[in-house]
C-alpha cells in the first residue's frame, strides 16, 4: 500500500525528513514493504551497511581509516572539501586547478618521488598480469583504492597506504578530524562510537515512523 505524499511547495521541504521518507517508501517493491519489524530493519542495515572486502582492513588501523576515506569521499583533498564548502578553492597546493583523488595519486608534482617508489612496487606485484603503464588513470586509481581479483590485494592496499602516509599530506589534526564527528554539548567531540549510536537511533526512528504509517 502507498503512503500519501505530502505536497511539497518548496524543494527544500521536499528533501526533509518526512516527505523524503514518503517518498522513497513508496518507491520500494511491494514485498519488501509487508516485511516485519525485525525483517525490513534487517534489510535497511544491509543496505547501509554492506559486506566489505576482507582486505579493506588490512594494515594499521590509521592507515586503513586514511585510505577508507578516499573510498566514501571524505578524504579531505581540496576538491572533496570544496564541494561541500569548506575551502574556498580546489585547487592542490602545487598550483593545479584541481586536487581530486587522479591527480593526488597518479600526477601532483609534491609527491613525485613517493609515486615513483609507489608505481615501482606496485609493477612488482602486477607486472606479470598487466603492464602498469598501458592502463588508464581511473584503472590505476581503482586498483590503488579498491584492489581487484587478484590475491595481492592486501600488498596493493599497504602500498597505497604507505604513498599517503609518506606523502604527508594528511598529517595535519585540522585534516584529521573525521567528517563524520561532531561537535556537541558546548564543542565536546563526539568520538566515532557515539555518532554510530545516534545514526542507529535515527535509522530506527526512520523504521518505526514508516511502520506505523502503513
Amino acid at each position: 500500500m502507498n503512503l500519501r505524499s505530502l505536497n511539497a511547495s518548496t524543494n527544500r521541504f521536499a528533501k526533509s525528513f518526512v516527505p523524503y521518507s514518503l517518498t522513497h517508501w513508496n518507491k520500494l517493491d511491494v514485498g519488501i514493504r509487508s516485511y516485519s519489524y525485525s525483517k525490513f530493519r534487517m534489510y535497511l542495515f544491509e543496505c547501509v551497511r554492506p559486506p566489505k572486502p576482507s582486505h579493506f582492513s588490512y594494515g594499521p588501523r590509521y592507515a586503513c581509516s586514511l585510505l577508507a576515506r578516499f573510498r566514501i569521499g571524505t578524504h579531505g583533498l581540496n576538491d572533496s572539501l570544496f564541494s561541500r564548502g569548506l575551502v574556498d578553492s580546489p585547487a592542490c597546493y602545487c598550483g593545479c586547478q584541481c586536487e581530486s583523488i587522479s591527480h593526488f595519486l597518479l600526477h601532483c608534482p609534491l609527491h613525485i618521488n613517493q609515486r615513483l617508489l609507489l608505481l615501482d612496487q606496485l609493477s612488482k606485484i602486477v607486472g606479470h598480469i598487466f603492464d602498469i603503464k598501458s592502463l588508464s588513470d581511473d584503472a590505476i586509481k581503482h586498483l590503488l583504492i579498491y584492489g581487484s581479483s587478484l590475491s595481492s590485494n592486501c600488498n596493493i592496499m599497504s602500498l597505497t597506504q604507505e604513498y599517503i602516509i609518506l606523502t604527508k599530506r594528511f598529517s595535519h589534526r585540522n585534516w584529521y578530524i573525521p567528517s563524520y564527528q561532531l561537535h556537541l554539548d558546548g564543542g565536546r567531540e563526539v568520538c566515532v562510537w557515539e555518532t554510530n549510536h545516534i545514526a542507529t537511533h535515527v535509522l530506527n526512528a526512520f523504521i518505526d515512523l514508516l511502520l506505523l504509517c502503513r
